[in-house]
């Protein structure tokens, strides 16, 4: 792979230092810092013949498709096909370097750093990729006190023409914009500031149930590890010198060590130890008295939850709450439930992964799970643009995976719950343009904790509420049948969606196989209201889990009959005796 990046960087050129240059998505690419910004250059693959003659930069030289791998050159930093003879290369012009990311205030007096932090060793991200495919990376770049981390991607299948450097793009503006072969997303949740400023930095590859990860020396000699969905969340902190700015390197070793070296001749071998639950608790539990307050969020409730520790459920906070530090809360929280971009496929990264494969949650880390889910709710909801969608995402998320029933939820952990719920549904209440936006969320949190039947009630009343769903954006009550039987994309929920929504979960509560919450489906009045309203879905809250075909009969055993339960299929039957659909059959 050769880059023919001469004279392509910005006139102050390239910073020097051991790491201010990457090489990175299969060596494809190399990030570069040049004054407080980040560059990406491509590079192209050239045949090894090619290459021992020296003739890798003559533009007059042969361009067959026998002597140069020809995806990767016509994604290269200078050879481009002309329509007119495709196989003669174009040298008039370079290959442009991607800006990644700039700094405000960085300065050039500390080194720059950029690494690539290994995804997890698990991830399809991780396998190796051809010479034709399209590479990705996730790359950590610091500079002063400020860091990021940023994903970039390489695709070699851009190929320029003799006009273009690349693929032009017409805006509906009429402007029109470039993209080449390399494509730099945004900072994952923005830039970070550190403490003090920052010397060398070392990837972590994830393995098992640990993720990935990115150690951080800086000038005061301490050594941090930091996820990079969340640089702003120190997780483990070893002090390896007093004086400042003398070590000054750290490389990665073996089994997840790492080596930090000193100008004074000094070298410290650190192996980081997997985070205890305590770790975690008592991180969430100071995250969240900085966000909340120390009296805006049940904290006597998440302490016994979670089990944090006396010094962490003690922790005075800052005087008042601030938006950096909800911003920071909300940030860990998507990092450690699994909410975060997704970069590689980045499994066991947090509470969601302790779960067993039949979808329900384990003993141990039920509680964290519910608590954390209900404190994300909490905080998306109360930002000065609130992200309600997040917030339903998370608490979907988490009752899937707690499955249904009330065994895995604690009683400290179900109070935190329902009381976070009881907070949304006030904000619902006070705003009713709001719709389902806080309402869902809501419900969701409820069904997590096992607290079913609040959950179908909150639901049922908001439908059967006309006057409110008629305040919501894009809200408008109906009956089965009526003008105003639409699916609604903004906030207010067609009549439709409603019934859809209750129906489901009757339908997952009457599968569950328990009788108490098979009995709360017969005797809920919603179960009735469905039947009436639109008897069709009603009767899937009964009838999805029966066997659907011929096949599907014969392979079921006595006890999955639908019919073999002593007293259920008569009381069915009694219900529907008992209901007076609202529309006709045939409608």
């Amino acid at each position: 792979i050769v880059f023919d990046a001469k004279s392509v960087l910005p006139s102050i050129g390239a910073r020097s230092g051991p790491d201010a240059m990457c090489l990175t998505c299969g060596g494809r690419v190399a990030v570069v810092a040049v004054g407080d910004s980040f560059f990406a250059v491509s590079g192209h693959s050239v045949a090894d013949d090619r290459y021992l003659k020296g003739t890798v930069f003559d533009g007059s030289a042969s361009h067959g498709h026998e002597e140069h791998h020809h995806s990767d050159a016509a994604a290269g930093a200078s050879w481009y096909s002309r329509p007119d003879q495709p196989d003669e290369p174009s040298t008039s012009t370079r290959m442009p370097p991607t800006k990644v990311l700039s700094l405000d205030a960085s300065g050039r007096v500390h080194p720059a750093v950029a690494v690539e932090i290994p995804v997890h060793a698990s991830s399809k991200a991780a396998a190796p990729v051809g010479d034709d495919e399209v590479a990705t990376s996730l790359l950590f770049l610091a500079s002063g006190r400020e860091c990021a981390a940023v994903e970039i991607l390489h695709d070699p299948r851009f190929i320029a023409s003799s006009s273009s450097i690349g693929i032009a793009y017409s805006e509906e503006d009429g402007s029109s914009s470039f993209q080449g072969p390399v494509t730099a997303g945004p900072p994952r949740n923005g830039v970070a500031t550190l403490a003090s400023p920052i010397l060398a930095a070392a990837g972590l590859a994830g393995h098992g149930s640990t993720p990935s990860l990115v150690a951080i020396l800086t000038s005061d000699g301490l050594v941090q590890t930091r996820s990079p969905s969340c640089l702003g969340v120190p997780l483990t902190t070893v002090e390896v010198g007093n004086r400042p700015n003398d070590f000054f390197t750290l490389r990665l070793l073996p089994n997840r060590k790492i080596v930090a070296a000193s100008y004074s001749g000094e070298g410290r071998v650190l192996a980081l130890r997997p985070e205890s639950p305590q770790d975690v608790a008592d991180r969430l539990m100071t995250l969240s008295i900085d966000a909340f307050g120390p009296a805006n969020f049940p904290r006597t409730e998440l302490a016994e939850a979670i089990s944090a520790s006396y010094g962490a459920t003690s922790y005075a906070g800052h005087s008042e709450p601030t938006v950096a530090a909800r911003a920071l809360l909300r940030q860990y929280l998507e990092a450690i439930l699994g909410f975060g971009d997704g970069f590689g496929d980045d499994v066991g990264s947090g509470w969601g992964s302790s779960h067993s494969d039949a979808g329900g949650a384990t003993s141990q880390s039920s509680a964290a799970l519910l608590t954390g889910t209900a404190l994300l709710c909490k905080v998306c909801s109360i930002l000065s643009r609130p992200n309600t969608s997040l917030a339903t995402r998370a608490a979907r998320a988490c009752s899937t995976k707690m499955g249904i029933g009330v065994e895995n939820a604690s009683t400290a952990s179900a109070k935190v719950c329902k009381i976070i719920a009881d907070d949304l549904l006030s904000l619902a209440l006070a705003d009713p343009s709001t719709g389902m936006s806080f309402v869902e969320p809501a419900s969701w949190l409820l069904r997590s904790c096992g607290l079913h039947a609040k959950a179908v009630e909150v639901v049922a009343g908001r439908m059967n509420d006309a006057e409110t769903r008629n305040k919501a954006v894009g809200g408008a009550s109906g009956k089965a049948g009526s003008a105003a039987y639409i699916k609604s994309p903004m906030a207010g929920w067609s009549q439709l969606r409603f019934e859809s929504f209750l129906s489901s979960h009757l339908s997952d509560l009457w599968t569950s196989g328990d009788n108490v919450l098979a009995d709360l489906v017969l005797t809920s009045e919603t179960t009735l209201q469905l039947l009436e309203q639109n008897p069709r879905l009603g009767l899937s809250i009964f009838t999805s889990g029966h066997p659907q075909s011929e096949k599907q009969w014969d392979s079921t055993e006595a006890l999955d009959d639908p019919l073999a339960h002593p007293t259920n299929p008569q009381r069915v039957i009694d219900l529907l005796k008992a209901a007076k659909p609202f529309v006709p059959l045939q409608a």
